[in-house]
């Protein structure tokens, strides 16, 4: 079970100021960090290595390359990562996959040829997803300006003997039309009177500029007019066996889709998953 407190402060300016605080942290070991996970989905799975920051430092965790990272189950099956970009691994579509009822661990081998393992753990059986349903609801942001929003709700259930201990994620879909036909290039000096912009199709668009005509000529059917675009949740939703009953789940608060230009020029489509 995750509880969370949160903390609401209130400033009032009205002839007031603020002092800076200054405040002394003591220095401490730099911690290897490790986020990734396997599941009985096919894969890829990919583990990110990083190293934790000072409370002071805004900067982005960096990552860290290692000599090896390999996922290895109970039974004798293993798979080495391939690194595909600084200090992140990738399994390949057709590697290790995880069997629930398995027991998984991953190994990093660092290039100070130190070795970190990560403690066993087992796949559990994840349940059931029995339905997905949303209410449509206005909200107003804290600057009072008023907003739109499908509220996605799911009802589900674990295993009637299982821990039944979830994490939910939410995703949303949509279709973008990019109109890469429509790309132009602007070309102004300073002080110089504006040139009417050049028309630059993309290559991929399927259209190539004529000059002698100043229109664009179609060639081929067009290879990036239509993109899928990802709403993304970042907020963990983890399931409270204080709250359940039978293993049941009923009416989970899973987010919400903001009703805006992009995600409903055509339609979206949510997606829910429950892993154990």
């Amino acid at each position: 079970m995750m509880k969370h407190l949160s903390l609401f402060i209130i400033l009032i300016s009205i002839g007031s100021c603020i002092d800076r605080f200054d405040f002394n942290i003591p220095d401490s070991d730099l911690q290897l960090v490790v986020d990734g996970r396997i599941t009985d989905a096919p894969g890829p799975y990919t583990v990110k290595i990083t190293r934790t920051q000072k409370l002071n430092n805004l900067l982005f965790p960096p990552t860290v390359s290692a000599k090896a990272v390999t996922i290895f189950d109970n039974v004798g099956n293993s798979e080495t990562l391939t690194e595909i970009k600084a200090g992140i691994y990738q399994t390949s579509p057709t590697g290790i996959r995880g069997v629930i009822g398995r027991v998984y661990t991953l190994r990093i081998e660092t290039f100070d040829n130190k070795i970190y393992e990560s403690s066993p753990e087992k796949i559990n059986p994840a349940g059931t997803v029995d339905s997905i349903y949303y209410e449509f609801q206005k909200n107003v942001s804290l600057e009072g300006v008023s907003g739109y929003q499908f509220k996605i709700f799911m009802n589900s259930r674990g295993e009637p003997q299982g821990d039944n201990h979830f994490l939910w994620k939410l995703t949303g879909t949509y279709k973008v039309i990019t109109s890469p036909e429509l790309h132009i290039i602007l070309t102004q000096r300073l002080n110089d009177p504006p040139p009417p912009p050049k028309k630059d199709p993309r290559v991929c668009s399927g259209y190539v500029y004529n000059p002698r005509t100043d229109q664009l000529d179609y060639v081929k059917p067009c290879e990036c007019c239509t993109c899928w675009a990802s709403l993304v949740d970042s907020k963990p939703h983890v399931s409270d066996n204080n709250i359940v009953a039978n293993g049941q789940f009923n009416k989970v608060d899973m987010g919400a889709i903001p009703v805006d230009f992009w995600p409903f020029w055509d339609k979206t489509m949510v997606k829910v998953e429950q892993l154990s």
